[in-house]
């Protein structure tokens, strides 16, 4: 069942550029929208109104000069749940993300390590397991190296296999 819309002031929408998985956004498409607003569905944000969905279709409102636009209200607990929902709603619906969109969500997700699991990343993005160890490999490159300087550095200073 779809959460029910609010009315929430545009002014009060919070769009964070960190939080956006898009490099582009189309004009075009916001012309469009802004000559059918009163028919468009509602942008998804979060409990702090920070968008989670519907970049669009709020620079639409903004554009055709509107006070308040439809909303539903999803509850995130980080930022990294916000950026999944986010990537997550631009895979299945409404202009796809680019490749190049995909690639940059899923190292940011991944996060070097501290975020996202591979399997969770290809639900998100709706993208292949073959696709995310592609978008991932430099990432994962980068932290055995990091790994492997690490235990080199703690054997040349003679500490132990348990302690290494």
């Amino acid at each position: 069942m779809a959460a029910e819309a609010i009315m929430l002031p545009v002014a009060d929408v919070v769009y964070r550029d960190d939080l956006y998985p898009r490099l582009k956004t189309d004009p075009a498409t916001v012309q469009k929208y802004a000559a059918n607003i009163e028919v468009l569905p509602a942008i998804e944000v979060n409990q702090h109104h920070e968008l989670i969905d519907g970049w669009h279709r709020w620079t639409a409102h903004r554009k055709a000069g509107a006070e308040m636009i439809p909303a539903t209200v999803t509850e995130t607990r980080s930022d990294v749940e916000l950026l999944a929902l986010a990537c997550q709603r631009n895979a299945a619906h409404g202009i796809q993300l680019a490749e190049d969109d995909k690639r940059r969500m899923a190292i940011r997700l991944f996060a070097s390590g501290t975020g996202l699991a591979e399997q969770e990343i290809e639900r998100v993005l709706s993208v292949s397991r073959r696709t995310v160890s592609e978008y991932l490999r430099a990432d994962k490159e980068q932290l055995r190296a990091e790994r492997d300087a690490k235990i080199r550095a703690l054997w040349l200073a003679c500490h132990t296999l348990n302690e290494i």
